[in-house]
């Protein structure tokens, strides 16, 4: 059953609570436990929380955004001559819902919050798509879903180019 949130999307700051965030997968957990402030003060990452209104330091989810590039000939061929041989990307490096807040549409609302992040880069430097490393194959359900494409020699790495992010970010935009 869901229960409705009033969540609060920001960037992650040392007011947000990140030692008691358990969304099941110790790797998660521990990145934004350990890591993830120390990639956002070397600018090697962007992190985003979500956060119940009703408790601002408690984090309900979180993903990171850094660019990358990725080469053309990885894509699948209708993309490959689209593109130089190396093109710019952002990646998703990590989306975690906590487990108490799963199956309650949080995932989705960040995922949709990611893409905005990642058309607003575009708009300033450019970018091609939005690259993700699934972990496990509900992880890949979970993206192909929202039109992320598998890579074909790396099943568990998806694409999704600016163009499906821009549809997405107007559905999402369209919601609110």
């Amino acid at each position: 059953m869901r229960r409705s949130l009033m969540l609060q999307l920001s960037e992650l700051t040392g007011r947000h609570d990140r030692a008691s965030f358990d969304c099941g997968n110790a790797e998660l957990n521990n990145y934004l436990r350990q890591i993830a402030g120390q990639h956002v003060r070397k600018s090697l990452a962007r992190v985003y929380v979500a956060c119940e209104g009703s408790d601002p330091s408690r984090i309900v989810a979180y993903y990171s955004l850094s660019v990358c590039e990725i080469k053309s000939e990885e894509l699948p061929e209708p993309f490959r001559k689209r593109f130089p041989s190396h093109i710019p990307a952002v990646r998703l490096g990590r989306l975690a819902v906590a487990r108490a807040n799963q199956r309650q549409g949080v995932g989705e609302l960040m995922l949709f919050d990611a893409m905005r992040n990642v058309g607003q880069v575009d708009a300033v430097v450019g970018a091609v798509a939005l690259v993700v490393d699934a972990k496990d194959e509900a992880a890949k359900r979970f993206y192909v879903k929202y039109g992320f494409l598998e890579l074909p020699e790396q099943p568990l790495k998806l694409f999704l180019p600016i163009a499906s992010i821009k549809a997405c970010a107007a559905i999402a935009q369209a919601r609110t």
